[in-house]
């Protein structure tokens, strides 16, 4: 199995402090390692370095390479831009198919916290397991959802299609993106729904001819790089080809649409480090312990994230549910419960046109 951890979005929800110059898997949020750090440590058990692959865009090849020493040089995929999950997924098919053909892969985040990896670990040769039975298959791993959240994606468990290790692998009935609140909870209430955690496997051979199915100009592109790949002309056609290529998700694109589908469930501790109250939740014992980096005084304050620089104190009173942000060139003040709009901010500073900020 080769494992390609993703790197190469920014993180719009976790503004000030993932940036587009270092975004938050160059972050060090959930421990004193980066999140790419930790990702790639979680994998290290089960596979070798030779085996681990990382796609990130081009501008951040420097300090990825910096980062994770031990990944040969050969097995960083670069993006010329970002073009969302289509194209960076189907860069990194072409990429591995031309060097191990018709290998398995396991597309994994790098922004996941996952805090029991020996259940992940077990799961993963599991699903690995799956794609060998089923090659035409692609697999998805889901989670147990605990709360009604309205920030994840569902799936919909269908019939049982094999049974792995005493593990359920289901066929997956249908998606649902980030459903309101009163539709979480139905799906919480009736037990056979599972959180997309957006961690798939797939045989390369069986996704690069679904692009061509579902993506056949996307496709005829990444022929053309794969075709390029080890010559001289690499990146000229790597640069080329791909600022044509449409931005897309790859669950819109392809998974959505594919007529053979499947989930297993992974109850491994997972989230999505997707906003700062998740950050904080994830982090802290209780609802109304505070989570704190840098120096704080705070009275009758809970409930809240705080996050200083050094040399600087925070100090808070009567607050509740905060989020508080302070880094050397903004301040992010808002109510924990509007975390997720802080990508709002985002948008807003590009129509203002103020990039230095970003």
């Amino acid at each position: 199995m080769k494992i390609v951890i993703r790197a190469g979005g920014v993180g719009t929800r976790l503004w000030p402090k993932s940036r587009e110059a270092r975004p938050k898997q160059l972050q060090a949020l959930i421990s004193n390692k980066t999140m790419l750090r930790e990702t790639v440590d979680r994998v290290l058990p089960i596979c070798e370095p030779e085996e681990i692959f990382i796609s990130t865009n081009q501008k951040f090849i420097d300090e990825v390479v910096g980062e994770l020493p031990d990944i040969p040089l050969k097995n960083i995929i670069s993006e010329p831009e970002r073009k969302d999950t289509a194209p960076a997924c189907g860069l990194e098919s072409i990429f591995i198919e031309k060097r191990f053909p018709n290998s398995i892969v396991a597309s994994l985040g790098s922004d996941h916290l996952i805090k029991y990896p020996k259940k992940f670990h077990e799961v993963l040769k599991i699903a690995g397991k799956a794609v060998q039975n089923h090659p035409d298959y692609l697999f998805c791993l889901g989670v147990n959802p605990t709360f009604p959240s309205t920030g994840y994606g569902y799936i919909k468990l269908g019939e049982i299609i094999d049974e792995i290790n005493h593990k359920e692998v289901y066929q997956v009935e249908k998606f649902t993106e980030k459903p309101e609140v009163k539709t979480a909870k139905k799906f919480l209430s009736k037990g056979d729904y599972l959180w997309n955690a957006n961690m798939f496997l797939w045989n390369t051979k069986t996704l690069l001819s679904l692009y061509k199915k579902f993506l056949p100009k996307m496709y005829k592109g990444l022929v053309k790089i794969k075709d390029a790949l080890e010559t001289k002309n690499e990146q000229e056609v790597l640069e080329f080809e791909y600022k044509k290529f449409e931005k897309i998700a790859i669950d819109y694109a392809i998974i959505e649409k594919a007529p053979k589908i499947a989930v297993i469930s992974v109850n491994c501790g997972w989230s999505d480090i997707g906003d700062f109250a998740v950050l904080k939740d994830e982090l802290t014992d209780s609802e109304k312990e505070n989570l704190v980096q840098g120096e704080h005084l705070g009275i009758d304050t809970e409930n809240s994230l705080i996050y200083g620089r050094p040399g600087k104190i925070i100090a808070t009173l009567g607050l509740e549910d905060m989020i508080i942000i302070d880094t050397e060139d903004a301040l992010l003040v808002c109510k924990k419960h509007r975390a997720q709009e802080v990508k709002k901010i985002v948008e807003k500073l590009k129509e203002e046109k103020k990039e230095k900020y970003l």
